[in-house]
């Protein structure tokens, strides 16, 4: 019995042998593998980050073009290397291509490009480096169409408070206001009280075309009927948001159908509903304050250009209000 164990114990052996031989022969495939999958991770990490690249450079160029066309098309292929290069660099920086610039489509393509290094697959392939690339469309425009929330201004308000830069550190507000609950028209214009009206629109949004009939109310409150609620009126509080112009009214009662003629951007800085209940942006009083009869709205009109505003059709026209769209297309 002991030869037998021998025996065994013999055969055992040479099979641990062969387990190691056959271990020798599927290293060299697995440490291929292996840095394949090393490589191809790091090359969607790169490519992701030309993405951004791509896709910021584009927005860059066409915020240039759309503050200041004239001038856009010489700087527009440094503007793109710039937030290109500030976007990658892992493992290499990218390189950026102003493709297109269309002054007249107001649309600008850029490509994003770096040579990946292959640190690992080279060392089984020989394959040394592949060209990484991304690219992005962005396009510029004035809205005339589009979906905001329900409140319209008096078009000859804006006339009367011209626009201000976006940055401005002490705005120049002014009130809409319904005079002790009674109404008072804007000097500038016939209709509804206040200078300012709310559209007929369902969860707080509605869809108004330049040139295009909306339904509408009067009264500070009138936001409910268009399923705004009072937390949603006070989160518009110190936000820019834009905002339809009318500039005549059909009125039936409190109700009303508004002509709209163009959008704006506007900062919401205080609302009076009634006298328990006024609230301010940053929540101290601002200038001019509500007297305690007052109900209306308090703001001003702000130079903006809105990025990547996907709720709106843009066109060609500049309707005077200092407002642009800036976005990322197909």
């Amino acid at each position: 019995m002991r030869w037998l164990d021998r025996r065994l114990r013999r055969i055992v052996d040479d099979e641990r042998g062969a387990n190691a031989v056959l271990i020798a022969f599927l290293i060299i495939p697995m440490l291929g593998f292996g840095a394949l999958a090393l490589d191809i991770s790091a090359q969607h990490a790169e490519r992701t980050q030309l993405q951004h690249g791509a896709d910021s450079a584009a927005l860059a160029v066409a915020r240039a073009c759309a503050l200041d066309e004239p001038a856009c098309e010489g700087r527009a292929q440094s503007d793109a290397g710039e937030f290109v290069e500030a976007n990658g660099g892992t493992p290499v920086d990218g390189r950026a291509d102003v493709e297109e610039l269309n002054l007249t489509e107001n649309e600008v393509r850029v490509a994003a490009s770096a040579e990946f290094p292959h640190i690992l697959e080279s060392l089984i392939t020989g394959d040394q480096e592949t060209t990484v690339r991304a690219r992005a469309t962005a396009e510029w425009g004035y809205p005339d169409r589009g979906t905001t929330i329900p409140l319209a201004i008096a078009d000859c308000e804006m006339s009367s408070h011209p626009t201000q830069p976006a940055d401005t550190t002490n705005p120049q507000r002014f009130k809409l206001i319904l005079a002790n609950g009674n109404g008072s028209n804007p000097p500038c214009l016939s209709g509804p009280p206040g200078g300012f009206g709310w559209l007929a629109g369902a969860d707080c949004e509605a869809t108004i075309g330049i040139g295009g009939i909306s339904q509408g109310e009067t009264g500070i409150q009138s936001y409910r009927r268009s399923g705004c609620s009072d937390e949603d009126f006070a989160n518009l509080l110190c936000k820019t948001v834009l905002l339809p112009l009318y500039d005549s009214v059909y009125e039936q009662g409190h109700r009303g159908e508004y002509r709209i003629t163009r959008f704006a951007a506007f900062v919401l800085t205080g609302y009076q509903v009634q006298p328990s209940n006024r609230q301010y942006c940053g929540g101290t009083p601002l200038s001019p304050t509500f007297d305690n009869g007052e109900k209306g709205i308090q703001g001003y009109f702000v130079e903006y250009v809105s990025i990547d505003d996907a709720d709106f059709e843009l066109g060609d026209v500049d309707y005077g209000t200092d407002l642009m769209v800036v976005r990322l297309s197909d």
